[in-house]
């Protein structure tokens, strides 16, 4: 028997009468959508860290230490999506980004002082 898979919208398959979400979504688990910043797949990693963002206000002590190495990210785009989501995360994020101006990654530390400075035109410390 040949199953047959049908695009119907960006990031959902149509396999055997279900859909199958491929691309990071707000279904996956928090587990989840951290390793998919780990992925080879930019637009992954650049949707995970965007749905990694409204979780870092719920869930911050799993959350932020997962996203301060994708501040590194290859891609521009994805480092600037976790930082803005960091700074929205406030205050949980600060010892994170501030341990982050010492890791081995320039990109890292660049982008934590960045955030930090977001952080610090919201008032924070």
């Amino acid at each position: 028997m040949k199953l047959r898979a049908k695009p119907l919208v960006a990031g959902t398959l149509f396999v055997a009468g279900a859909f199958y979400l491929y691309y990071p979504n707000p279904f996956w688990p928090t587990s989840r959508l951290l390793g998919a910043l780990e992925r080879k797949d930019d637009l992954h990693r650049l949707i995970a860290a965007g749905e990694l963002g409204s979780r870092a206000l719920t869930d911050p002590e799993r959350v932020i230490p997962g996203l301060i190495p994708a501040l590194g990210d290859r891609w521009d785009e994805v480092g600037g999506s976790v930082s803005a989501s960091l700074c929205r995360a406030g205050a949980p994020a600060v010892p994170h980004l501030r341990r982050a101006l010492l890791h081995e990654n320039a990109r890292v530390r660049e982008m934590a002082g960045l955030t930090l400075e977001c952080l610090k035109a919201k008032g924070l410390k």
